[in-house]
């Protein structure tokens, strides 16, 4: 989600007056663009901006998060999620969409098909006659079993080594109910359209982590989280309510921002590092030369 400053939100960051901010945004080239609206004016990439101009926005809107009370216990409720999955699909249409698929959507998708394929020969071919019913959980853990050791001889087992008789279920499932695109997965989502960057206070919240606790592993980002918002399963903050993301979605977005921020992210770890590797040297190099070839 791409964020823009005004000069006077930057001045504020850095201690300075705008007239000051305006002065160094020209001595530095700065990116901006002109604001829409009555009275224009410039406004300013974040992530545009220098690493430096960077740290301290994030430093004040830090100090300015962690100082904040915790939420009133009052406004604790448990609300429905927000809608931010993928809608599910008629059959039909998964049917017709499964002829777009490509890539791995489509490896996987093939694969897939291709195991519950199988799976139907299996039971033709090794009946169990203690199986009260024709392809259930006994016939599928044998096929599993059979699948996993290796006694099943099929190119897609290099997509899928390891199978379970819940994972043969849900194919089936998806299969029937949502036609044969649904076995090409759901994998990923639209940038900015996950649970954290929907809810704007949990990316300032997780950017502030970065901040304080730069060298901080995921598991304490998101147990900080929890006990930030105190939530179980949702709080109601002052502009709308407020899911926790689990663990592995609150990984994931440490893991993409500090990529996309590593400039940004190198200041924090590692300030000297940072001097090394990004800060522009403006010193003349020949400044202390006064004679020929010293």
């Amino acid at each position: 989600m791409v964020r823009y400053l005004s000069m006077a939100e930057i001045a504020r960051a850095l201690g300075i007056s705008v007239q000051a901010g305006n002065q160094r945004s020209v001595r530095e080239s700065w990116t901006f663009q002109k604001a829409q609206g009555r009275g224009g004016g410039k406004c300013y990439e974040f992530s545009l901006l220098p690493g430096n101009v960077q740290a301290a926005i994030l430093k004040r809107e830090s100090r300015t998060l962690l100082t904040e009370g915790p939420l009133d216990k009052a406004q604790n409720q448990a609300v429905p999620l927000p809608n931010i999955r993928k809608p599910s699909i008629t059959k039909a249409e998964g049917d017709a969409k499964a002829a777009t698929a490509t890539g791995k959507a489509r490896d996987r998708m093939d694969a897939r098909l291709a195991i519950l394929r199988q799976f139907e020969q299996f039971i033709q071919e090794s009946p169990i006659k203690s199986s009260r019913k024709t392809g259930g959980t006994l016939q599928k853990e044998a096929f599993c079993a059979a699948w996993n050791q290796g006694r099943i001889d099929h190119p897609a087992h290099s997509l899928f080594p390891i199978i379970s008789s819940d994972k043969l279920t849900r194919w089936g499932e998806q299969l029937r109910s949502n036609g044969l695109y649904r076995l090409a997965g759901t994998y990923g989502h639209r940038r900015g359209s996950g649970l954290i960057d929907l809810q704007p206070q949990l990316s300032a919240a997780l950017r502030c982590f970065i901040y304080e606790y730069p060298h901080g592993q995921a598991g304490i980002a998101h147990q900080w989280l929890c006990s930030r918002y105190d939530v179980l399963p949702a709080v109601l903050a002052d502009d709308g309510p407020i899911h926790l993301p689990g663990r592995r979605t609150v990984a994931r977005w440490l893991e993409r921002w500090k990529h996309e921020n590593a400039e940004l992210y190198t200041l924090f770890k590692s300030p000297d590092e940072w001097k090394n590797r990004y800060m522009i040297g403006w010193g003349d190099a020949d400044a202390h030369i006064h004679r020929l070839n010293q």
